[in-house]
């Protein structure tokens, strides 16, 4: 079964993933769902969430772009 829009490369991302990826605490990562526009989670079973990497590679590089310096 291939799954819609995302690439071979791509894989799921545990909470304990994204913590090690990003050195931010799991509070760090719900609060940026909440309030900076972190990509959601994908419910794979009543307690099992996990994150598509290309997502939040995506969300970081956006971060990137617009926290930089405004060129003159």
């Amino acid at each position: 079964m291939q799954l819609p829009d995302k690439s071979r490369e791509d894989r799921l991302l545990s909470i304990g993933e994204l913590q090690k990826l990003m050195n931010v605490s799991r509070p760090t990562i719900y609060r940026w769902i909440a309030t900076e526009g972190f990509p959601q989670s994908v419910a794979l079973g009543p307690q099992v969430r996990r994150w598509w990497k290309s997502e939040v590679e995506h969300w970081i590089a956006s971060r990137r772009v617009s926290e930089s310096p405004a060129r003159q």
